[in-house]
C-alpha cells in the first residue's frame, strides 16, 4: 500500500509540474496529463519504427537531442 502512494504522489506531482507550463492550467486534468503523455509516447515509437537501422537507445538519444538542441542555440 506504501508504494502505491509513492507512485501516486510522484504521479501528482509530474502532473502539477506539467500543468503548471501549459496556458490555461485552470482547466487541464489528470487525464489530460495521462493523453499527452501517451501521445509523446506513440511519437517515440513512430520515430523508432520508422528509422533506418532501429535501436531503442538511438531513437532515445535523437528525441533528446532534437529536444535539446534548440534551447542551446538560443
Amino acid at each position: 500500500m506504501q508504494v502505491l502512494g509513492i507512485f501516486r504522489r510522484l504521479a501528482n506531482s509530474l502532473f502539477m509540474e506539467w500543468r503548471s507550463r501549459q496556458t490555461k492550467p485552470q482547466f487541464l486534468t489528470t487525464s489530460d496529463f495521462a493523453v499527452d503523455m501517451a501521445a509523446e509516447g506513440h511519437r517515440r515509437a513512430m520515430i523508432l519504427v520508422t528509422a533506418m537501422n532501429p535501436s531503442f537507445t538511438r531513437a532515445h538519444e535523437s528525441l533528446d537531442q532534437r529536444i535539446i538542441a534548440p534551447s542551446q542555440t538560443g
